[in-house]
């Protein structure tokens, strides 16, 4: 559907589902308009933090944010190696990262806990208290009369003879609690599990994901995010702009109607700036002089949910000026709205505002190729001729105003590829080497930067991994040797790594 901007005295526009990908595009009053993305929190451990992905960047959290668009902010608080159970050792309820995603105010929670919970020495200990400590972090994310959608996710298998017991415990004693909890609070079900039953190549490790593994998780949990997210949105205005038919700029003291809709009968309830809230389907506006974000929730019959968020911005209200920063490499920051890289190369953007920003406001960045961010400071990772262009970033306050600054990028000259790192972890640790005398029977990791690109492993005993992580199990004679990495990326570079591992004595 092409969208229209418009002014007239009475216009309206209707779209079903949610807004377009926005290009970089200045209006009349020099700013690129974007909505409010639906905020998602995903909760959980290694699996969920990406602990074997190439990068977070391969995390499903943020491969999953990808599939869903621009008109979704994920944010990924995860923590490798929590629990649910508030009494357990390494409780995520202890971490930092609990308290920030409390704090984000989700829209959509995702938990993605109970894997560690399973670990069969803590479920015997604390296993009859997963299900309450379930229900209290879920309360937890209520306040101020704001209860997000909730999706609990179904722990995926785990592999080989060493982890039996524990998948024993995931398939018999772990999901029953999980399916309960969700049927109880009224949530869906994000299954992990049944997918992957019998693919082992999906977890190398035989616990955490691979790349391969994210892309699939992401895929189910967007699919079943995308079955709720079926309403439809329209907007009415007297005197303003309709960008798309979930944000509007509209004149001071304008009036304008929000009008959601659904293909089933049920619920709504609106809450705004200032404590704002409503229970009519449709909100109506009148005399506007200050904007904001307003969300709506639907529930159906059966207690399904679903949530839209409209942006209403009032003209020539800005929350301040955006001077564009960045930064390379060995390179300090530069106050600049144009830029010359090399390929491979990584750039960081980090904008500042010339007022105070306020708690709440949203950094949201565009880009070629379809890219979108969210979040002030931004760095794209191996730069190519395919991400030179524009990149817009806008700046939304908690009344709606909105700032923007573009700033020009070439990609150029001859690459600029990484020096590879070795680094490999045994029982005392991670160690920045390419040799190390291993004991007979422990476990070995090596996981060498950079991080960003693909690695294709050679080694003993017919050795080949396409993960940049591996681990070797129970390590003997047989492993000793050279393991020979080879390392490629966007920008053509290509380099050989040698680890050297032997059998200690």
């Amino acid at each position: 559907m092409t969208r229209s901007i418009t002014t007239a005295l009475l216009f309206s526009l209707t779209f079903v589902g949610h807004a377009q990908n926005i290009k970089v595009q200045l209006d009349a009053d020099g700013i690129m308009r974007v909505g409010a993305p639906i905020r998602i929190v995903t909760i959980g451990n290694s699996i969920t933090d990406g602990y074997s992905n190439t990068a977070r960047y391969w995390a499903w959290p943020e491969q999953m944010n990808r599939l869903l668009g621009p008109d979704y902010q994920v944010l990924n608080y995860a923590v490798s190696g929590t629990t649910m159970g508030q009494k357990a050792n390494a409780s995520y309820r202890k971490t930092d990262s609990y308290l920030k995603a409390k704090d984000s105010n989700p829209d959509i929670l995702i938990i993605g806990h109970g894997t560690n919970d399973a670990d069969p020495w803590r479920w015997d200990r604390w296993g009859n208290e997963f299900h309450d400590d379930y229900i209290s972090m879920v309360d937890s994310f209520c306040k101020n009369s704001h209860t997000p959608i909730l999706y609990c996710t179904l722990a995926p298998p785990l592999f080989s003879e060493r982890k039996a017991k524990q998948n024993c415990y995931i398939t018999e004693k772990l999901i029953p609690q999980q399916k309960l909890v969700a049927a109880e609070l009224g949530a869906q079900t994000i299954d992990f599990h049944t997918s992957f039953v019998g693919r082992s190549d999906f977890f190398p490790d035989n616990v955490h994901p691979n790349d391969l593994g994210a892309t699939e998780m992401a895929k189910i949990a967007k699919n079943m995010i995308m079955e709720q997210q079926m309403l439809t949105s329209e907007i009415q205005v007297k005197k303003g702009t309709i960008i798309n038919p979930e944000l509007v700029v509209v004149e001071p003291g304008s009036s304008v109607k929000l009008i959601p809709s659904a293909p089933y009968k049920g619920t709504w309830m609106w809450s705004g700036p200032n404590g704002f809230t409503s229970k009519s389907k449709v909100l109506k506006l009148k005399k506007i002089m200050t904007g904001g974000v307003y969300t709506v929730n639907f529930r159906n019959a059966q207690g399904k949910r679903a949530v839209l968020r409209y942006l209403v911005s009032v003209r020539g209200q800005k929350p301040g000026i955006i001077t564009s920063y960045v930064s390379m490499p060995g390179i300090p920051w530069q106050q600049t709205t144009s830029v010359s890289v090399h390929p491979g190369q990584d750039l960081t953007f980090g904008p500042t505002l010339s007022q105070t920003e306020t708690e709440g406001g949203t950094w949201s960045w565009r880009g070629p190729n379809g890219f979108f961010a969210y979040g002030r400071q931004q760095t794209i990772n191996t730069m190519t001729a395919a991400k030179a262009g524009r990149y817009g970033v806008t700046y939304t306050d908690t009344q709606g105003c909105q700032t923007s600054a573009v700033i020009d990028v070439k990609v150029e000259g001859e690459p600029v590829c990484p020096k590879l790192s070795s680094h490999i972890r045994d029982d005392s640790g991670w160690k920045q080497t390419t040799t190390l005398a291993v004991k007979p029977g422990t476990s070995i990791t090596f996981g060498p930067h950079p991080m960003n690109g693909h690695w294709s492993w050679k080694g003993p005993n017919g050795f080949h991994s396409n993960e940049r992580q591996n681990q070797l199990f129970d390590f003997n004679a047989s492993m000793a040797g050279e393991y020979i990495g080879t390392y490629t990326n966007e920008a053509g570079c290509q380099d050989k790594l040698i680890i050297t591992l032997t059998l200690a004595e």
